[in-house]
């Protein structure tokens, strides 16, 4: 009989990607319970919450766009990537803060559209408009300069970086993009598991406080402590089922409630 053993990936969430990344065998365990979100913050977060969708075009087998039939005749075939981000107050300006592993790099993107958390479209740029906007990357965040259309929807939120003090077993809010609920977003509670980093970035491990899985299109999410953002999300965990003697996957078995979100710091916010 095959020996197997579980180990835990972390699985990248921005909806078309399919990033995972190696992180150990499955040991942290907590204990996860309801939270009651006041309605304030709540609304705070949802008027700060935009959905990011990246068009960029299906390459055929020699890397060129494919073309399709279209109204205006033929045009270019493209594939959309889902994401979340969050717009915030900093230094008198207002700012997009989301997560910078795009499972389709920048250079190859058509154009980027912004969605608000009704699914109204707030703003659609080219990559060209899309290389003003930005303002840093680390694999970790993204920060972008919202123009105007963007900056009018931000709510009174704010970032925090090194200033912030998180202990395992703090709650904290999210937005939570649910694709197969005709695109509504919620507003969830998470447990902190604990602070460390990932790929040499520091990072918070969360328990999802009602078991949620978060799913795939919820890169980016802002996470937030007393109404100020803390850190975007990053990936959520998945068992593997593994073969012991070549090291060789099976299969994914399940995702979990335990996930990864970038951490801010006073190094990433705008100057």
């Amino acid at each position: 009989m095959m020996a197997k053993i579980y180990i835990t990936v972390l699985v990248g969430l921005t909806l078309g990607s399919a990033l995972i990344f190696c992180i150990g065998n499955p040991t942290d365990k907590v204990q996860a319970y309801g939270t009651d979100i006041d309605e304030v913050s709540r609304q705070q977060i949802y008027e700060a919450t935009v959905r990011i969708t990246i068009l960029a075009p299906v390459l055929d087998e020699s890397g060129q766009p494919k073309l399709i039939e279209g109204p205006a005749g033929l045009q270019r075939e493209l594939t959309a990537h889902d994401g979340l981000g969050t717009l915030v107050q900093t230094g008198g300006e207002v700012v997009i803060v989301t997560h910078d592993h795009w499972s389709v790099p920048i250079m190859n993107l058509d154009k980027v559209q912004f969605h608000n958390t009704s699914n109204d479209l707030l703003l659609e740029i080219d990559r060209s408009n899309l290389f003003s906007l930005l303002r840093y990357r680390d694999r970790g965040t993204m920060i972008l300069t919202a123009p105007e259309p963007l900056a009018a929807h931000s709510s009174p939120l704010e970032m925090v970086g090194d200033n912030v003090s998180l202990q395992p077993g703090d709650i904290l809010l999210g937005a939570y993009w649910q694709p197969d609920a005709v695109d509504s977003i919620t507003i969830e509670s998470f447990q902190v598991v604990s602070l460390g980093s990932h790929q040499a970035l520091p990072a918070i491990k969360l328990k999802s406080q009602n078991g949620q899985v978060v799913r795939q299109g919820n890169s980016g999410g802002g996470i937030f402590l007393d109404g100020k953002l803390v850190g975007n999300m990053w990936g959520r965990e998945s068992l593997v089922e593994r073969n012991l003697a070549d090291g060789e996957d099976i299969g994914f078995v399940s995702p979990t409630s335990l996930s990864w979100a970038a951490l801010l710091t006073n190094d990433w916010l705008p100057e």
